[in-house]
């Protein structure tokens, strides 16, 4: 089997050819050539990739939708702030789009239709209750036309919800593209958002006062409600309030808080009674049981 040679100054060579525009050859056309511009044959494929990328531009359009979903719950929507969607070609890194989807969260059906999205809203109970969720024609989503000359791998990620930028997390997914096809890429955002509403951060505490109040907002990445009778139930939901004094570092107290019956969507409350003055800060973590999502706020208080 034929061995092909090792150029350690390859990225340099094919930098300079680009830049000097030498026309780039295939293995066959530079064998074939004798000129004082040929190349080898393992350096003309590289060269021959480069100019491919530089003119990647006049390839045919290729139109990418992309939708975010919230694991377990509806597409990120204007509600919320929508996500940061960026599109790159995996293999070489370079930007072909980027932007923010625009749009409704989407609608809610109690049956599968053809144009539902494959990732289904499960309710615990028994037994379970399955929902789909079906984009319309002004449900969120990301749509940008790009110029490919073959087919490409993309890789597609998100950010959000840019509304809870505390919370938001950041995924990835990967999908073959063929130049003049459209294509639709669904990317699912697991987390919780959580919003710690008291104590407020940095707050400082009377030096008579020995209770803090804990409370905090959780709802799904999608920004939908917590409350009984929807479709993301209290019950699913394991919310913990982990205060650390900050001096020693250590974790005293972790303290569950309990869904508040005040009709608001998402509210849970507890408290913490503070026996040593000192700083403190308390972490506020939401699990979801029936997804794995978890979300955390972070504040900071001092007596």
């Amino acid at each position: 089997m034929k061995r092909h040679r090792s150029y350690p100054m390859l990225p340099m060579i094919v930098s300079i050819l680009c830049l000097s525009g030498v026309q780039a050859q295939s293995p066959m056309e530079a064998a074939s050539q004798d000129t004082p511009y040929s190349v080898p044959s393992d350096i003309a494929w590289q060269v021959a990739e480069n100019a491919g990328q530089r003119k990647s531009l006049n390839g045919p359009k290729t139109r990418v939708l992309v939708r975010v979903q919230a694991k377990g719950g509806k597409y990120l929507g204007d509600d919320i702030g929508g996500s940061q969607v960026t599109v790159r070609n995996s293999h070489t890194g370079e930007l072909l789009a980027s932007g923010v989807t625009s749009g409704d969260s989407g609608s809610v059906s109690n049956s599968h239709v053809p144009n539902a999205s494959s990732r289904a809203i499960v309710t615990p109970g028994s037994p379970p209750r399955i929902h789909w969720l079906v984009a319309g024609p002004n449900s969120s989503r990301f749509s940008a036309e790009i110029a490919l000359e073959r087919p490409a791998m993309l890789e597609v990620s998100v950010f959000g919800a840019i509304g809870g930028l505390q919370t938001a997390h950041r995924a990835v997914a990967t999908q073959w593209a063929v130049p003049g096809n459209d294509v639709e890429v669904g990317v699912e955002i697991s987390g919780l958002l959580v919003q710690v509403l008291d104590p407020p951060t940095h707050m400082q505490l009377p030096s008579s006062a020995s209770t803090v109040p804990l409370k905090a907002k959780v709802a799904m990445m999608c920004g939908c409600p917590i409350n009984i009778g929807l479709l993301w139930i209290p019950s699913d939901f394991n919310v913990t309030a982990h205060v650390r004094n900050l001096g020693s570092g250590a974790v005293v107290a972790v303290v569950p808080l309990a869904f508040s019956r005040s009709g608001v969507s998402g509210l849970y409350e507890g408290s913490y009674n503070v026996t040593e003055p000192g700083f403190y800060d308390v972490t506020i973590l939401a699990v979801q049981r029936s997804t794995g999502n978890t979300g955390a706020g972070q504040v900071t208080f001092f007596r």
